[in-house]
Formats: C-alpha cells, sequence, structure tokens
C-alpha cells in the first residue's frame, strides 16, 4: 500500500507529522498539499496514509482495513525508533482516527490537531447518504454493498467510544478547529466533547471540507505545531 512521506524517517528522526485525511477525502486531494509544506516549515518528516480503496491505494474501502494500515504504519515507523514523537493532523473521519491512536499510542502520541473530527456514530440514514454519494462522484472507485460497509463500521466503533478517547487527550497538546456551520459534524457535538478538558478549541468560518482558505488551515496547524511545550 502507498503512502507518501516527505523526508526522511529512519532510527535519528525525533518527530514527524502524520496527517490523516477524511471519508473519502478525494475532493481535499487527501491533503496532499499541506503534507510538503508542514515538512518545509517545520523540519519533520510528514506522512500521508492513504486509505485502500480510495483514489491512491487499489481495492475497496473498509473502516477496519483503513484502521489496520493506519496502525501497521506508525508500528513499522516505531521499530525503527521507539521513541519517535508523533504529530497528528485528523479531518473528520481522520480525526476520529487520531482519538483511537492516542488510546494505542498514547506513549508516542505528542500532539493533536483536529479538523472537524467526527465525534459521534453515523445513524443509518445518514451513512447511506454518505456512501451513495461516494460511489456515485467517484464512479470508478471499487465498492462493498451499504450492508457490508455498515458492518463493518460498526466492527470498526467497538471499543473507541469518542468519550472514553477523551481520557488519554489529558496528558497530550491537542487543538480542535472546527468549522462553525458544519453539517457533517455538528458544532454542538464539538462543544460538548471540549467540555471540562484542556482542548484548545477555535471556530472556522469555513465549511466541512477547509477547503475555501487553505492558507489559514496551514498556519493555524503550523501555529500549533510550533509551539510545543
Amino acid at each position: 500500500m502507498e503512502i507518501l512521506v516527505h523526508g526522511q524517517i529512519d532510527q535519528n528522526t525525533k518527530n514527524i507529522v502524520v496527517l490523516l485525511h477524511g471519508f473519502p477525502g478525494i475532493t481535499t486531494r487527501q491533503n496532499r498539499d499541506l503534507a510538503p509544506l508542514f515538512y518545509e516549515k517545520l523540519g519533520w518528516p510528514s506522512v500521508i496514509i492513504f486509505y485502500p480503496g480510495l483514489s491512491v491505494n487499489p481495492g475497496k474501502f473498509t473502516y477496519t482495513e483503513a484502521y489496520a494500515l493506519v496502525t501497521n504504519t506508525i508500528k513499522g515507523f516505531l521499530v525503527k525508533n521507539p521513541d519517535l514523537k508523533i504529530h497528528l493532523y485528523g479531518h473528520s473521519f481522520g480525526g476520529y482516527l487520531s482519538l483511537r491512536l492516542a488510546k494505542d499510542f498514547t506513549k508516542n502520541i505528542e500532539q493533536i490537531f483536529l479538523l472537524s473530527p467526527l465525534l459521534h456514530e453515523i445513524d443509518p440514514t445518514f451513512f447511506k447518504e454518505l456512501i451513495d454519494k461516494l460511489y456515485t462522484e467517484q464512479s470508478y472507485l471499487e465498492r462493498h454493498s451499504l450492508e457490508t460497509l455498515f458492518e463493518d463500521y460498526h466492527k470498526f466503533i467497538v471499543g473507541y467510544d469518542p468519550a472514553e478517547l477523551k481520557n488519554y487527550l489529558r496528558s497530550k497538546r491537542v487543538k480542535l478547529y472546527q468549522a462553525r456551520l458544519d453539517t457533517i459534524t455538528p458544532t454542538a457535538i464539538a462543544l460538548e466533547f471540549v467540555k471540562n478538558t484542556a482542548i484548545d478549541y477555535e471556530e472556522s468560518e469555513q465549511d466541512h471540507s477547509f477547503l475555501t482558505d487553505r492558507t489559514e488551515v496551514l498556519n493555524k496547524a503550523l501555529d500549533f505545531f510550533k509551539h510545543q511545550e
């Protein structure tokens, strides 16, 4: 499976940025515009992990396989350097993955920058709309049946309730940058999520895609990552 790495990751690498795109992430080009700029401005290798079956990597997308690819990729980096500090940039579904990684790799996850993360279980009606829209707009993608994907999604979320995952953020620097008028990951849910936490919360006038002003997104993320404690 293809991943995109700007810079070199070896036993001497101290910090990396891992960019986790949304589902499907095709309209945002899965953050290929931001990754080289993170490497240039921060001096840290930056990595995009492309989920199977969505534009770059072949196959049929499933949540469980996407998650397995992400975790196995990170495990591979940690073989090279067990003390590697990982800085996550997670948008939408990638934001939810970032929370899961904070549980799975608590020792190594250093900072998390979230853009309108998915913080709630997707109901069947919206799930159908999401999948229908994906396969209509991206007709070249190989596809599973709706039933198969929905079953896979419910296997995927077992044991990873966002409310419980907050417990793993207490020792991390976290910023949640929320699209104010977001119809996919609602602002009300984001506000509830950050209650009684040290999460730095800020709202943007952009929509869920954050495509209106990519320079704004870049600068917010860079400002956050540069000021690590």
